[in-house]
């Protein structure tokens, strides 16, 4: 999992997908979502957050 400065946001690659049984029969297009999903769910969580806990 590579994450930006401060943990703005969280980026899954596809090989990271692939190390879990549930998503291993996911095709391409539908591991590309989700992470998307996962990238797009952890920067509104830390937008949600920011400035909150300085």
């Amino acid at each position: 999992m590579v994450r930006g400065n401060k943990i703005k946001d969280v980026r899954l690659t596809v090989q990271e997908v692939d190390q879990y049984d549930d998503f291993k029969g996911l095709s391409p297009d539908q591991k590309e979502r989700l992470i998307t999903l996962v990238y797009e769910v952890s920067r509104a969580l830390y937008k949600s957050y920011e400035g909150k806990h300085d």
